[in-house]
């Protein structure tokens, strides 16, 4: 049984859609400081609860996948929150990306999550409602943005 697949510090580029789908153990995915580019789509029927894609070079980010709790992705390329809508999920760090504004919608319906790092982004604006659907968050990092 495959339950955690460390696949980090290699170069891999792109990853095709339904490459883990055999593997329907699996809970942990390290793919972080590797050279993924542009969009990456997840779409796994198991249960993976946390995915590290750390370092790369992502500038967007797709899921199909609804157990995930864990999302680690600091230091990509991303200008824009993820949809997250329909996973339940507790941790996100992004920090070190692209992101310059928080819109009332980028966490909606996100009633689990614990912890958002968004530290290190070019955050400018944060829309007063933005983060009214987080009714367990008991850590927010948004520290080195451009907010004032």
């Amino acid at each position: 049984l495959m339950i955690n697949l460390n696949l980090s510090m290699n170069c891999i580029q792109f990853i095709e859609k339904g490459s883990f789908d055999t593997l329907n153990y699996l809970r942990i995915l390290d793919l972080s400081h590797n050279q993924l580019i542009g969009l990456f789509e997840l779409s796994l029927e198991q249960k993976l609860m946390t995915i590290f894609l750390e370092s790369n070079r992502i500038d967007k980010i797709s899921f199909d996948t609804y157990f995930l709790q864990h999302f680690h992705f600091r230091n990509n390329n991303l200008t824009q929150i993820p949809v997250f809508s329909k996973i339940v999920i507790r941790i996100i760090e992004i920090d070190f990306n692209k992101i310059n504004k928080i819109d009332y919608s980028s966490f909606e319906g996100m009633r689990n999550l614990a912890i958002l790092s968004l530290s290190n982004n070019q955050i400018e604006t944060i829309d007063s409602k933005s983060f009214q659907d987080l009714r367990w968050l008991s850590s927010l990092a948004v520290s080195y943005t451009h907010l004032t």
